[in-house]
This record gives structure tokens, C-alpha cells and sequence, in this order.
């Protein structure tokens, strides 16, 4: 991806995050508004242009228990095992 192209898709994105805080107020205030709507089909098209190129690899379930549940696992073994500690003394 050439600079040109992280610059659209930052802009993009920052786009999005602004369009998606305007429809969770519509839909908070303005639940039957036409604007509502418009706002939800718009939010909906800009989600399908962000991540319609977006690839996941096809080993996606065995990368997690291969790659990440372990780094997660010890990043936070220390409060795992005081949790399996008190509860194994309840």
C-alpha cells in the first residue's frame, strides 16, 4: 500500500468513526427518522469499503490456539493464578 492509499483509508476510517457517533445519537434521539436510515445505509456501505479487501488467513482457528492463546496466557498468567488460587479455596 503506497502512502497515498494509508492516507485515504486513514481519512476513511476517521470518516466512519464520525459517521457511526452521528447514528448511534439519530438512533438514540431519532429512532424513526428517515435521517436515521440514511445514516445506517450510509455507515453500512463505508463498513463494506473498508474491510471488503480485508484477508484472513485460512488457518485463522489454529493460529489462535497455536499463537495468540499462549501469549494471552502469559501475559496474564499471574492474575490466572490468583483467580484459580481463591477459587480453589471457596
Amino acid at each position: 500500500m503506497n502512502s497515498n492509499n494509508l492516507g485515504e483509508a486513514d481519512e476513511l476510517s476517521e470518516l466512519f468513526i464520525q459517521l457511526t457517533n452521528d447514528l448511534s445519537y439519530a438512533q438514540t434521539f431519532y429512532p424513526d427518522s428517515q435521517t436515521t436510515v440514511y445514516l445506517n445505509q450510509l455507515s453500512a456501505k463505508i463498513h463494506q469499503r473498508i474491510y471488503k479487501n480485508k484477508k484472513e488467513e485460512g488457518n485463522r482457528f489454529f493460529s489462535f490456539w497455536k499463537e495468540e492463546f499462549p501469549t494471552l496466557f502469559a501475559k496474564f498468567q499471574p492474575q490466572l493464578l490468583t483467580l484459580f488460587s481463591f477459587l480453589r479455596w471457596q
